[in-house]
């Protein structure tokens, strides 16, 4: 199965409420698109920034309305991916993400802890 249709597995996931089977195949298809090597990072870094627009130091998200918390999850997922494969070329673009300044209170709450986690487990 190419990396396109891996990503089909979090395109259509609906992670707003627990599911651990769902989560692990969504962990499951993260980790062989990782797997695949630069196409693969490259990826799920513009799966992770889309949406996203940048103003100098601040982030603009879109209005994904009443999707925006599962949107904010899949990238969740695409960041703890990174971290555990210790994707070491995502580094600059996950620092960029977490010294940005966004206004969306979720933002907050779904991307942050994630992304500082995944940055330690990247330098370590």
């Amino acid at each position: 199965m190419n990396i396109n249709k891996k990503l089909e597995v979090l395109e259509n996931a609906y992670l707003c409420r627990s599911n651990d089977k769902l989560e692990k195949q969504v962990a499951v298809a993260l980790a062989s698109i990782l797997s695949k090597g630069e196409s693969g990072l490259k990826l799920l870094l513009e799966r992770l920034f889309k949406g996203l627009t940048f103003s100098g130091n601040s982030i603009t998200l879109y209005n994904w309305g009443e999707d925006a918390w599962n949107e904010l999850m899949k990238k969740q997922e695409i960041i703890k991916a990174l971290g555990a494969a210790k994707a070491k070329g995502a580094l600059d673009k996950l620092e960029k993400l977490l010294n940005a300044n966004c206004n969306y209170g979720q933002w907050r709450d779904c991307i942050i802890g994630p992304l500082e986690r995944a940055i330690t487990a990247i330098k370590s």
